[in-house]
Order: structure tokens, then sequence, then C-alpha cells
């Protein structure tokens, strides 16, 4: 220490008796996260003048915190973001002035569902992100789809779509599209009773004080009972079904949700048929219900949605789902079941190389289940198989383990679209014959190469009782043998190649079930059956 320039450092610097004296005095409080603003409780008096983590403002309110202080601007996350002794104000429903609204149904404008989009009283809201003028609707969810269009618009601008959330307004849809300021707003995802916030926002560009904007709600649809003279009660699933029109519509969906009989709940799981068409008329009621074998009406509950086809501003196509909201009940008579038809009944006799079909068909029905259970000449267990789609026929060389010279217990019953199953009809009988196999005698093979090539080939035993066999041709040479053996749904369930010299070749032993299956030896093929 001695006689210089006094300084700001709680000394005695020009030695005249005087600490400090004749230098400014500045408050300098600790900032710790940097912020630019120090805790008012950790303040020093000229001593850190050179120190950065000193600073001269004070009023950070969390020092530990670098994104709230003061003049930060007010976010919607649970704190106190500036400082000022208040959460969330600015971005809760309460600090808008939003225009109350209803939804009118798609397509019409009118009343408490039109209003003006003039964006000159409009202002920007700490709600939004970005600079933008804001205009606030407001609207209570009556349905869950809605629309909001902005029409006669300039510029650039959105729509945007908030649901509050604790103290906070959250957006959860918006739609800005390029255009020449119209926009057009869809979202299905509503909960009914729930207050929804819609911020009408103008970027740039000239004001058109004509705008509006429409606010909108799609609605389902129901039955509509025109097939059944407006009863809801049907003799059969082939009369057609019908629901209420709806423009703009894209398909229709027939929910079914409930049964009931004899006065009783049925249990069912709910299920769904979706037109594919725009056309309200459904060809047939079994596409929509199964088959009623059960001998007593059958009552369902049925609600009919929508699936509405709309373009935004910018002709981008969007889907809007609206389901139905009311319940019809639709009555189906009981018809008569199924059958195997007669020509292929006992004492007729099959070769399980034609087919069989049901004795009338099912309207509606997407398939038919066979169920073949052997009793001659040994019973065995039930074999179930599904025909093909839309088709009443079945070859009998598609059902596992069939073979020649059996009889069969055959039942039949509709499938429909939505998985559902019609009733098991009444038990017939089916014979099966070998018409149409190459059937070798034991003693005398050849007699059957009579009509082959010289390179043809035949299967000796056919049928045969495991699975082995021997392949006999009509000239003896010598051959590389290729043998390939499918099933009757086209697998491949075994494969032998070799060299072999003579007219007679025996396969090795392959372990095969039942029925009946395709041999191919170098490209030439028979069929072959094991029958134990």
């Amino acid at each position: 220490i001695a006689p210089q320039t006094e300084i700001c450092n709680q000394l005695d610097d020009d030695c005249d008796g005087v600490v400090d004296n004749g230098v400014q005095y500045f408050d300098y409080y600790l900032d710790n996260d940097g912020d630019g603003f120090g805790d008012a409780f950790m303040e020093n008096t000229c001593s850190a003048v050179t120190n950065p983590s000193w600073v001269l403002e004070f009023g950070d309110c969390q020092d530990n915190n670098a994104n709230v202080y003061p003049t930060q601007l007010e976010s919607c996350n649970s704190e106190d973001d500036n400082c000022n002794g208040q959460i969330d104000e600015g971005v809760a429903p309460g600090s808008i002035q939003a225009v109350s609204a209803i939804t009118n149904a798609y397509p019409t404008c009118s009343g408490n569902g039109l209003k003006s989009a003039n964006f000159a009283v409009g202002a920007d809201s700490p709600i939004t992100e970005g600079t933008a003028t804001d205009l606030w609707y407001s609207f209570t969810a009556q349905h869950t789809s809605f629309r909001a269009g902005l029409s006669a618009a300039y510029g650039d601008n959105a729509i945007e779509l908030y649901v509050q959330q604790g103290n906070c307004m959250v957006m959860i849809d918006s739609e800005h599209e390029v255009t020449t300021g119209n926009q057009i707003l869809y979202n299905d995802e509503l909960s009914i009773g729930t207050t929804y916030y819609v911020a009408c926002r103008h970027f740039s560009g000239a004001n058109n004080p004509s705008a509006k904007i429409c606010f909108n709600h799609f609605i389902g649809s129901a039955c509509d009972h025109y097939y059944s003279n407006n009863t809801g009660v049907y003799a059969t699933v082939c009369t057609a079904f019908k629901a209420a029109y709806r423009a703009n519509a894209a398909q229709y969906v027939f929910g079914v949700e409930s049964a009931l009989q004899n006065g009783q709940p049925m249990v069912i799981t709910p299920w769904s048929y979706t037109t594919t068409s725009s056309n309200s008329v459904v060809s047939r009621l079994g596409m929509i219900l199964p088959v009623n074998n059960t001998g007593t009406p059958i009552a369902y509950g049925m609600k009919v949605g929508v699936v509405y086809a709309m373009t935004d501003a910018a002709g981008n196509s969007e889907s809007v789902v609206a389901p139905g909201t009311s319940t019809c009940q639709t009555t189906l008579n009981s018809e008569a079941t199924i059958s195997l038809r007669v020509a292929d009944r006992c004492p007729a006799y099959k070769a399980i190389s034609s087919n069989i079909s049901v004795d009338r068909t099912v309207c509606g029905a997407q398939r038919y289940q066979w169920e073949f259970t052997q009793v001659l000449p040994t019973a065995g267990s039930s074999v179930t198989v599904l025909g093909g789609l839309y088709s009443a026929v079945l070859f009998l060389n598609n059902v596992p383990g069939i073979a020649a010279g059996r009889t069969y217990n055959v039942r039949v019953r509709a499938q429909h679209s939505s998985g559902l199953f019609g009733e098991w009809g009444s038990t017939q009988c089916l014979r099966t014959s070998g018409t149409g196999m190459a059937l070798l005698e034991a003693d005398n093979p050849m007699e059957s190469l009579e009509m082959l090539s010289d390179n043809g080939f035949a299967i000796y035993p056919n049928p045969a009782l495991n699975g082995q066999f021997s392949l006999i041709w009509k000239t003896a040479s010598e051959r590389m043998l290729n043998l390939k053996v499918w099933d009757m749904a086209g697998k491949l369930v075994a494969e032998q190649t070799e060299a072999m010299e003579g007219q007679i070749w025996e396969s090795k032993p392959m372990e095969l079930s039942n029925g009946i299956y395709i041999v191919e030896v170098n490209g030439q093929r028979q069929r072959w059956v094991i029958a134990q």
C-alpha cells in the first residue's frame, strides 16, 4: 500500500485514512447459470468488478436454470419462466379471447358454425410458436370428427387445433399448406364433450376483411330397412341391405355389436363389414350377417359408420371416419341348413378325382367348410377342410387322407366374410370308388402298360399300403431317374435321384400319410394313392 489512485477494493489505496473514498459503488450478484441475472440473496459490493460470475442484474428465481430469468417469455412447462411469481400466465385458455362456435353437419356453413376471419382484429399470441396474427375460436365437441375451413383469405395462413392439458394449451393438429390463402383442417379423433380451441393464423400477405372460417362435423349413417318394407325383418341373407346415403361417403362400415335370440343376449364377438365402394346398398345381407340355421329368429344390434373422401385446400386427399352413433335392430329369420347335394350321396359312387357340391348355395357365403368322417370299412376320425373362395364345389382330392373304396359321413356349413360360420347341415353318406385310377393287379402288372409309350411307366401297387412303390417301364433300358412326389396341396414331400438299369425300379421307403399324391418321373406325372 502506497499513495495511489483509490479503487473499489475495501482498502485505503491513497493513504488518506479513508477506505474506497471517491469510488462509485456498485452492487454485484452471483450468476451461477450464466443467463445474465444473479441471485438477489448473493450480493457483493465493489469487490467483484472483474469476476464474470458476478453481474449487475438480479432477480433470477432459479439460478441453476439458464432458461428461467426475468424478461424470459413464459412457456407451458409448469414453471415461473419470467420470475414474476406467476406460473404459465399468458399460455392458458384464460389468456386468449376465443370466439365461441358450434359445428354444423358438413357441408352446411351457417349460424354459429360460420365466423369472421378478419385478421385486422387479431394479435400475436404467446401460446403459438413464431410471429403471426392469431384469431382464436372455441367449441365443445359433439362428434369425434371435425373440419375447419378458412375461405376468401389472402397471404400465408395456417389453422391449428388445441386442447387444454392442465393449465396449458397444447396443439394436437395443424394445417399449413402453400396456397393462395385458404386452409382446411380435418380431424376425426376428438373426444365428445371436450372443449377445443382453434387458432387461425396469418403470417404474411394482404388481409381480406371478408374472410370466413367454417366449422363442421361429419355424421355416421344408419340402417335403411327399405328392402324389408321398413320392418327390419329379413327372411334370408339373400336379401339386399341398405345404409342411409351420405354425400361424399367413400365406404360404409356396418358394425355388429350385439345379438338377441328368444329375448336373451347371445355371446358374440363384435365384427364389422366395410363396403368396397361408395354404394350404400349391400347386394346380400349375408355379406354382413351369417346365415341363421338355428330355427329361431336372431335380432342383431348394428351401427353404421362412414368413411368420407375429402380434400384439403391444396387438393390433397383426406380420409375422415365418422362412427355410427345410433343402434338399429335387424332381425334375421331362420332358413334351412345346407348339405351334400343329392347327386353326390349314397348309393352313388364318387371317384376321388371328381368333385362334390352343396345342395344349395348360401347368399353372401365366402366359402364352405366340409367335414368328412370315415365309417367304412373302418371307423375313422373327422377331417375338416375349407373349400375355395366363392365356390360351392369341392374337389375330393383336396381332402387330406381321402381314399377309394371308403364310405364317409359328410356335413357342410357356410363361412361368411366376417369369419363366422353358419350351422352344420344334416349328415349325408358319400362313397368313393376307384374310377379314374390306375389299379395294377399283383399277378400281372404289365397289362396296364399296353397303352403307354416305350418311355411310359406304371406305379405298382396303386393304391399302396405304405410309402413305397415300384416303377415299371414297358421296355428295359438304362436311365437316370429323377423322382419327385407332391401332395395335393402342391408341397414337395419326397425326392430321389439315382441311376437304374432294366425295367423295374423300387423306390426307397417314404414316410407319407394316407392320401393322394402326384408322382413325377423325368417330367412325366401320374397319380398315386396311399390307402391303408
